[in-house]
């Protein structure tokens, strides 16, 4: 029940974005706003998530991981509620944001007690699993987005969002304990300084920061411009687009899940040398669907960038920990700040790019991908 309730709460986030998506266009006509402006629902709470991260890091390193998740947890659903209730999109944006800050405490905290309660290899496994259920969140959510669009409106997403983190709540109330080892530094100050110094100083964790940065930026990809090329410009209703959007993500869960199988066998530096491998083999499909222009084939090569990467999110988060146990909060926390915030930059960029057909969305998933398979060989080479 521990390993399930860290699933539900770092999968809290993922769902609160992706349950969304389907009703962007409606929620632009409810609120009297355009499409770019709905989208930027989605860079604001990850923005304010991954300014969250650093705080929730910080203060569960002084007072215990799961305080602090009881209260974040909270003011998630309080401000998902509010979402629900408003129709001004200033007002919405400004809501998603700081339900993005407190939605932090579900997902850094949730990568700590991870760190706390596990060693080696046992670590890379369980936070494989765990970004395992980000993917899963992904698979869900639109579907239920879709549903809750149609039973209450373009207001219903967000709702049912609250009652997820809700049921995440009473999860962590009983079935997660505190895990926060024992010695741990007197100051909130220290205790930043202290895990922010190791951080820094520690080769392994600035690159899996950086590989997990440009991953996200990946998956972000997927999330912020689909919507539009899918719905706007293909003309998929939103339960087409929902059912689309799940089978992609699909693959991200396969990789993730893939990643923890063959990590019983294999070292860290085996995985992302695959992962790597993979990316690369993928650019050569990548620009035959684009030229094509066959939407079919697209989703199919969206489905393998997404399972690579699963893997490789779940791989940069054990590689940049598992040198840090005793800052496992900070490190955390700090981890989550580089990630979240480059695909919270990226997302918020790409409503003004115009990526407006499917050979453009394919083309930044080739970037992408070639930026993340030159950061892992850096790694490999630098590091190991």
């Amino acid at each position: 029940m521990l390993v399930a309730s860290l699933t539900f709460l770092i999968a809290c986030t993922a769902f609160a974005v992706d349950i969304s998506l389907p009703a962007l266009p409606a929620m632009a006509e409810a609120t009297g706003s355009t499409i770019a402006e709905a989208e930027r629902t989605i860079g604001v709470f990850l923005l304010g998530y991954a300014l969250g991260h650093l705080p929730m890091g910080m203060l569960s390193d002084r007072f215990g991981r799961k305080p602090i998740m009881l209260i974040g947890m909270s003011c998630f659903v309080l401000l998902g509620l509010g979402t629900a209730l408003v129709n001004d999109i200033n007002t919405l944006l400004l809501l998603r944001a700081f339900q993005g800050f407190v939605a932090a405490s579900g997902a850094v905290l949730s990568r700590a007690v991870a760190r706390d309660i596990t060693q080696g290899q046992a670590t890379v496994r369980l936070l494989a699993y765990l970004a395992s259920a980000m993917g899963m969140a992904m698979i869900a959510a639109p579907a239920a987005g879709s549903l809750a669009l149609w039973l209450f409106g373009w207001s219903g997403p967000f709702a049912a969002s609250a009652l997820w983190g809700g049921i995440g709540l009473l999860l962590c109330i009983f079935f997660v304990p505190e895990t926060r080892p024992e010695g741990a530094t007197g100051s909130v100050w220290k205790a930043l300084r202290t895990g922010l110094t190791a951080f820094a100083a520690t080769r392994a964790a600035r690159y899996g920061a950086l590989i997990a940065a440009a991953t996200f930026c990946g998956i972000m990809t997927l999330v912020t411009i689909s919507p539009h090329v899918f719905m706007g410009v293909e003309a998929l209703t939103p339960f087409q687009f929902a059912m689309t959007f799940s089978f992609i993500s699909a693959g991200y869960v396969t990789g993730a899940l893939i990643t923890r199988a063959y990590a019983k066998r294999l070292s860290d530096h085996q995985l992302l040398r695959a992962v790597a491998i993979g990316f690369i083999a993928c650019l050569l499909p990548l620009g035959l669907v684009a030229a094509l222009g066959q939407i079919n084939a697209s989703i199919l090569v969206m489905s393998v960038l997404l399972g690579l990467f699963g893997s490789s999110l779940g791989l940069a988060s054990a590689i940049a920990l598992k040198p840090l146990g005793h800052v496992a909060g900070v490190a955390a926390g700090a981890l989550g700040t580089i990630q979240l915030s480059s695909g919270a930059l990226f997302s918020y960029a790409s409503t003004y790019f115009h990526v407006e057909t499917m050979p453009s969305l394919l083309a930044v998933f080739a970037c992408l991908s070639c930026l993340v398979a030159t950061l892992i060989f850096l790694y490999l080479r630098n590091v190991t």
